[in-house]
């Protein structure tokens, strides 16, 4: 009786401690990803656009260090190699432009903090 009682409250509190747990994660990776999208999204709109509002590879790949930056201030964890496969994940439809919605997503991608697909 008694026993099982004071497993079953031990049980009960580990499990409210998971979830608690489990949502401050879910908050602060939802937080470090409006932080990397802000920080993508200034980086891209230092870019010069064409008519379609897209930059190109070439610009993309003048910025990778400032993109690595970014990721390490976010504790992002990244390889070179990983760096330099970015601009072959952002230009989707390969059409060497690449817009800001091409430029963040695979940013937030390499942080573990895609949950939905992007529209």
């Amino acid at each position: 009786g008694m026993i099982a009682l004071l497993t079953g409250v031990i049980s009960e509190s580990l499990f409210e401690k998971n979830e608690i747990r489990m949502e401050e994660a879910r908050v602060e990776r939802e937080s470090r990803n409006e932080r990397l999208r802000k920080a993508c999204s200034d980086l891209f709109d230092t870019f010069s656009l064409d008519e379609e509002g897209e930059c190109n590879r070439a610009q993309v790949q003048s910025v990778l260090p400032s993109i690595g930056e970014i990721m390490k201030s976010e504790n992002v964890d990244f390889t070179c190699t990983d760096l330099d496969g970015l601009i072959d994940l952002m230009d989707t439809n390969h059409n060497d432009s690449i817009s800001k919605a091409e430029f963040t997503y695979p940013i937030i991608f390499q942080a573990g903090g895609v949950t939905e697909k992007k529209s």
